[in-house]
Parts: C-alpha cells; sequence; structure tokens
C-alpha cells in the first residue's frame, strides 16, 4: 500500500524548514477567509494542499465570492 499524504505537522515542519509560516484551520472556507484577511505578507499567492475534492470546494467559495472583495482582501 502507497501512502501518499502527510500529517498537517510534516507538512508544517516541512515549511518551518524553507523559512515559511503556515496556519492550520477546521476547514477551507474559514481557511480561505484568514488567508485572504492577512495583512502580514502582500503576496496574493495562497498555498492549498489536499484532495482534487478540497481545491474543487476552495474553486466554488473563491467563485461565488464577489471578485471586488477578493482582490481588495488579498
Amino acid at each position: 500500500h502507497f501512502h501518499r499524504g502527510h500529517s498537517v505537522e510534516g507538512l508544517r515542519d516541512a515549511l518551518a524548514q524553507c523559512g515559511m509560516t503556515s496556519t492550520v484551520h477546521a476547514n477551507i472556507s474559514e481557511a480561505l477567509q484568514a488567508a485572504m484577511n492577512d495583512k502580514q505578507d502582500s503576496s496574493p499567492a495562497i498555498l492549498l494542499t489536499g484532495s482534487l475534492y478540497l481545491v474543487g470546494e476552495a474553486l466554488a467559495l473563491l467563485e461565488s465570492s464577489s471578485q471586488d472583495v477578493l482582490f481588495e482582501k488579498m
């Protein structure tokens, strides 16, 4: 059996070794909202890890949001 997933702790530690910070949230909606509200980093990029289902859910949430609001917060 091939194990493809990584633990949250393992991903957090790998990012820390690269000098990056990370935050864990209970669900994708909460995570996207926090990422868009984060004013510490001026980068518009958001790294999303997980399944294709999770990415699809994130895209649906982003598409349902007002583009003006999204880009103002990013």
